[in-house]
């Protein structure tokens, strides 16, 4: 009752406030130490509703502000008012009309972003981001789509709705404190983000394609198709930090249905007489024409792909494609697309490799990849080689330079203009018949090319070799990691590709995770992890320092089986009793955690290096995302809709976790926005 009293003061004081708009005295009163009354203390973005206050005086009126950053729509900037610098403020009063963001004892400026000028990109750093939104009226974006790929980086996003006038946390410290993350994202809302210190650099993507059909189409395609646009484009954007200009996105009922289209986008005509049978589609700088029943799914990744490639090019790709290498433009297009289809879990990398590796081999000529580039002369042999042995020419250089090469390769053809081979040179640090050779040694047996190494020596504290430990490089944008263990003399070296990697430390039978490498080599946390970059350049050795001897070190356990210690059992159940196959139990205690995947029985097993006091749950396919903890009395808890979790002793036995209703109608909460709660923060 007193809330809903102090709600209703509330909403009266703002409306007598604004009732006296015309009545703001010229002279500044006395400030208040205390936010407006509005606004929630814990909420960052404040709306200024009483009358204006000295600047000064109230930074020193709020001494634990370090300075107030404002959107003015006068000069489409944001504006920085700093406690150690009030005087060179652009502003020198907080008035009605502003929305700032209080930022407390900052330790940097922030970084500072219009959406409506990051040309469909925009970086996000490390600390507090201040983000202008500016989507399109027409294609709405929750926060949940626009930053998708940037979730895992996000410790927390407070926004500023600009049509209400409130402020909302959508993302907190923990899972318990998000909000309302399928919100929409509305033209002129203010965002404060921020990232993770572990965070580097991550994007999100904006632009929206215009969208048109020709011919009979299924409804049901539209709609598979703009989830694909959207699942592509965020991908490209946080894999590559790219993402394309205004282009059209054209369904097709048959190759037929594109011809007059394209001839008015483009001022020329489709030539149609190339088709192959397993084509599906077709782009240019600022479109694409895609089967509405070839999918599988459809096909708009690759496509995707040649109109970021033809705008990096300045569209000048079109008119070269004549003399440029043909076999570089499609394999850059399918590795890219592997890749993604790998990320999303539609089709393995390493399956997707080998049936390019299989379909080279069959092909009986082979002609050499010099041949491959002319247009003509690609589509005139069979399309099943050409674009396999396409696809590992790209991904031979991607391992040797990096996948960023691909597309920097397209920046520098803008400048080369027809004179590829020089933009070649420059993008990937080898020239065109270099490469010829080499790609020709690495044709005989196409083994994966892995042609860097990370190497080093792990010692203990005492400076004195660990041998028989095992080291993992993971790929820092993800996928499969690496492995090799060290020798007597604590010696190790894993050949890998081009990027960069965290370097994990595992015990000699690969169940614990000791940490991995942070700066100077000295061994951490998982998020203290720092990159190691590998490329032409920078391959080297390291020396990594663990902090004690091995025997006192404590790690977090990832095997069924237990070195040495009981295993927590226990099964899933339904509310009728009935085992739940195929469920991943997480457990976790005050340092480590397990994993285990139920059997048909709804049973699991997992190995801790500590007793566990907290279960988590979750369906198999997806890594983020789980249904919740078990509870005190062993049924399942929604981590988002209460403020702690019930206090759990340590479990030691057989523990079952009852679920409230069948898998399938429980709803999937996403930790991947932020880490789980320590257990002991919890109890």
């Amino acid at each position: 009752m007193r809330s809903l009293i102090g709600a209703a003061l509330a909403v009266f004081a703002l409306l007598a406030v604004t009732a006296c708009a015309d009545r703001i005295p010229s002279r500044v009163p006395q400030v208040s130490s205390t936010p407006p009354a509005s606004q929630a203390p814990e909420c960052g973005w404040l709306r200024w509703i009483d009358a204006p206050l000295d600047l000064n005086a109230w930074f020193d009126a709020n001494p634990s502000v370090a300075a107030l950053h404002r959107w003015d729509a006068p000069s489409g900037e944001f504006q920085s008012a700093s406690r150690d610098s009030v005087e060179d403020a652009p502003f020198d009063a907080l008035l009605r009309t502003m929305v700032v963001w209080r930022e407390s004892q900052a330790h940097g400026p922030p970084n500072l972003i219009d959406v409506d000028d990051a040309r469909g990109v925009i970086q996000l750093t490390r600390g507090i981001n201040l983000v202008r939104w500016w989507g399109r009226e027409e294609s709405p974006v929750t926060i949940r789509e626009a930053f998708r790929w940037t979730g895992p980086h996000i410790e927390s996003l407070v926004r500023f709705d600009i049509e209400t006038k409130s402020c909302h946390r959508d993302v907190g410290l923990f899972p318990t404190q998000s909000g309302d993350l399928n919100a929409a994202l509305g033209r002129g809302d203010l965002l404060a983000i921020k990232m993770r210190q572990d965070a580097t650099w991550t994007q999100s993507w904006i632009w929206s394609p215009h969208y048109a059909s020709f011919g009979d189409i299924d409804p049901h395609a539209h709609s598979e198709l703009r989830a694909q646009v959207r699942e592509v484009s965020g991908f490209i954007a946080s894999r590559y930090a790219l993402a394309a200009e205004s282009y059209t996105v054209m369904l097709l009922s048959d190759v037929e249905a594109l011809t007059d289209p394209y001839l008015a986008l483009t001022g020329t005509e489709l030539d149609t007489s190339w088709w192959p049978d397993h084509a599906c589609g077709v782009a240019w700088g600022r479109g694409i024409g895609l089967l509405a029943d070839c999918r599988d799914p459809i096909a708009f990744d690759h496509e995707f792909v040649h109109v970021i490639q033809a705008q990096l090019a300045n569209a000048g790709i079109g008119a070269s494609w004549e003399t440029e290498p043909y076999w570089l433009i499609e394999g850059a297009a399918e590795y890219v697309s592997a890749r993604y289809r790998d990320a999303m879990n539609y089709k393995p990398y390493r399956d997707a490799r080998q049936d390019a590796v299989d379909s080279a081999r069959d092909y009986q000529t082979q002609p050499a990849l010099a041949q491959l580039v002319n247009r003509d002369d690609f589509r005139e042999l069979d399309a099943g080689y050409t674009y396999a042995v396409s696809f590992l020419a790209a991904e031979w250089l991607a391992a040797h330079a990096g996948d960023d090469a691909l597309f920097a390769y397209m920046r520098q053809l803008s400048r080369a203009a027809t004179n590829w081979d020089l933009a070649f040179e420059i993008a990937f640090g080898l020239t065109v018949e270099e490469f010829y050779e080499k790609f020709e040694e690495h044709a005989v047996e196409f083994e994966e090319p892995r042609p860097h190494r990370i190497g080093g020596t792990v010692v203990d504290d005492s400076g004195r070799p660990v041998p028989k430990l095992q080291l993992h490089a993971v790929p820092w944008i993800g996928g499969w990691s690496l492995s090799a263990e060290t020798d007597a003399d604590g010696h190790f070296a894993i050949d890998v590709r081009a990027g960069s990697y965290r370097l994990a430390v595992h015990s000699e039978t690969n169940c614990i995770v000791y940490g991995s490498v942070g700066q100077d080599g000295i061994l951490g946390t998982w998020f203290a992890a720092s990159p190691i970059d590998v490329g032409p350049e920078n391959s080297g050795q390291l020396r990594i320092r663990l902090p004690g001897a091995l025997s006192d070190l404590r790690g977090w356990s990832t095997c069924h089986e237990a070195e040495g210690r009981q295993p927590i059992r226990g099964r899933v159940l339904t509310p009728d009793g009935q085992g739940v196959a195929d469920v991943q139990v997480v457990a976790c205690g005050d340092h480590s955690c397990g994993r285990s995947l139920t059997d048909e029985r709804g049973a699991y097993s997992i190995d801790v290096a500590e007793l566990p006091v907290l279960l988590l749950v979750g369906p198999d396919s997806f890594i983020c995302q789980r249904w919740g903890a078990r509870g005190a009395n062993g049924e399942l808890t929604t981590l988002r809709r209460q403020e702690s979790v019930p206090r759990v002793q340590r479990l030691t036995s057989d523990v079952d976790i009852l679920l409230p209703a069948p898998p399938d109608e429980l709803e999937l909460i996403d930790l991947c926005w932020t880490p789980p709660p320590t257990p002991s923060a919890r109890r």
